[in-house]
């Protein structure tokens, strides 16, 4: 019974180090994928804002 209980305690601590080590990782993945994501979508929008402002000149009546 001790045994089981060194192994169960072994164990969860091994489980808590691996948890931690992920979310440590899952928050870098994560902080990386907004980044990657800013990049790419800041280019898109300041072109859309371009082509909006363009045709709210060319076409003031324009609905």
């Amino acid at each position: 019974m001790q045994k089981l209980k060194e192994d169960y305690g072994k164990w969860r601590e091994q489980q808590k180090q691996e948890f931690k080590e992920g979310m440590k990782d899952f928050s870098r993945m994560s902080m990386k994928g907004a980044w990657q994501f800013l990049i790419f979508m800041i280019p898109i929008i300041i072109v859309m804002a371009i082509i909006m402002w363009i045709l709210s000149v060319v076409l003031p009546g324009f609905p």
